[in-house]
């Protein structure tokens, strides 16, 4: 039975297709060539946004400013080192509090 093999490299999936299968230009070509060629867009993609992750880390955590992120409910989802040294506290886990009520 002919069939496709799923093979993982580098992160990557790639569809592979037997060469014994006798047409060369039908829809399984085609499916396997937009399977590869889409999952090859998404790695480029992932590895973008994991760079660009990495420097915006980087910004933020190096930053000699307090920076803090805050939902809609002006909760405290994300302080960088300074802002955690401007409100008192020593590590991140405690700060689950309303920031309305350091105002």
């Amino acid at each position: 039975m002919n069939h496709l093999t799923l093979i993982k490299t580098d992160e990557k999936l790639v569809l592979d297709r037997p060469e014994n299968l006798e047409s060369s230009a039908d829809e399984l070509d085609h499916f396997v060539y937009a399977f590869n060629s889409m999952n090859c867009d998404l790695y480029k993609a992932w590895k973008e946004i994991e760079y660009s992750e990495k420097r915006y880390r980087l910004l933020v955590e190096g930053s000699l400013q307090g920076i803090m992120i805050l939902d809609n409910n002006w909760k405290f989802i994300y302080a960088n080192d300074q802002c955690l040294m401007i409100f008192g506290f020593s590590d991140n886990t405690k700060i689950i509090y309303d920031v309305k009520n350091y105002f």
